[in-house]
């Protein structure tokens, strides 16, 4: 019975006398069955010659009662990272086991990069120092963001565009959690792309939920070319060894004329169709000087005298840029010996 006890105790006692006899009983008991501390009682026994003998068993300790404990609830508001819910527990009759018990939190565990609405926080197992213990459950309803929006973009795509070309740009930005704060792109969604320069270009959305999780910022890499208006017969076979004149117009996605004295136009190669044979460029006569086209005012557009001094029979391609850019133009013309 020594220290606290969580149940009822019994107290017994027997006595004898080889003398006079007990008048007595011979043994007795005693049960300790309300909770408190340093209880006590006093057996009292008495022989057939007037003797009395008076035992008291001390200091009996009983405590049936698990300890109070009191939590907070889930708050209902989104939260970016692991909740912690406060604890108190109180023991009225004996004394926590763990003092630490006394104040505590009960937290959350959602995985990295994801979202859960109702998530649970673990549970706490308490005990006193009579060994009354009782389990907090786990405290749902919790919300937690740990994932950023989604961004999808549908248009526009890593692609080529013509100049001045209409295109929608359109892109989603979806978030599972908090909900989606911003949606923000170099354009707003259904807006127009930027096609009114020629070069490589880029479009990028950036989004953020209601938790302050930003999102990769999701790049579309793409370029914006001229159009080419050719203004030669490309069918037409022309003797090897002669002079062709390659003659086109830069436009934009309107069939607008771009071409422009500042605007150059450079002659990179000749491919032979099929045979993917190589020739070298060569112009007649130093008529396009470091292999750039010649533009002519009265044409409204460029010129390469391109010479065919050897080139066999067959279909060619001609390769050239413009304005600098990386976007790589052909036309085609034949060559017959």
């Amino acid at each position: 019975v020594a220290g606290w006890n969580n149940g009822d105790v019994t107290a017994n006692y027997t006595a004898n006398d080889p003398l006079s006899g007990l008048v007595s009983a011979a043994s007795g008991s005693f049960v300790f069955s309300s909770e408190g501390m340093n209880q006590s009682h006093t057996f009292t026994v008495n022989d057939n010659a007037g003797n009395t003998v008076i035992a008291t068993i001390e200091n009996v300790n009983i405590d049936k009662t698990v300890p109070a404990i009191s939590c907070g609830a889930a708050d209902g508001a989104w939260h970016p990272a692991d909740v912690s819910i406060a604890c108190t527990a109180t023991e009225s009759i004996s004394s926590l086991a763990n003092t630490a018990d006394a104040s505590f939190n009960l937290t959350t565990n959602v995985a990295a990069g994801t979202e859960a609405a109702d998530a649970a926080t673990d549970s706490r197992r308490v005990c006193d120092v009579a060994e009354n213990c009782a389990t907090t459950g786990s405290i749902s309803g919790n919300k937690i963001d740990k994932k950023a929006p989604v961004i999808t973009i549908t248009s526009p795509t890593a692609a080529n565009y013509l100049l001045n070309q209409a295109v929608t740009v359109n892109y989603t930005c979806t978030d599972g959690g908090s909900g989606v704060a911003n949606c923000t792109g170099t354009a707003p969604n259904g807006g127009g792309l930027d096609t009114s320069s020629t070069g490589a270009k880029t479009f990028t959305v950036n989004s953020a939920d209601n938790v302050d999780n930003n999102a990769s910022p999701v790049t579309i890499n793409y370029t914006v070319g001229f159009g080419i208006e050719v203004l030669f017969d490309q069918t037409k076979a022309h003797k090897a060894g002669s002079t062709i004149p390659i003659k086109i117009r830069l436009v934009d996605a309107n069939g607008l004329n771009m071409s422009s004295p500042t605007t150059v136009v450079h002659a990179m190669s000749v491919i032979q169709t099929g045979s993917q044979a190589s020739p070298m460029v060569e112009d007649a006569g130093n008529s396009n000087p470091d292999f750039d086209f010649r533009y002519d005012q009265s044409l409204g557009g460029y010129i390469f005298n391109l010479q065919t001094k050897g080139y066999t029979t067959g279909t060619y391609r001609l390769n050239f840029i413009a304005a600098n850019g990386l976007t790589i133009y052909s036309v085609q013309f034949q060559v017959r010996q």
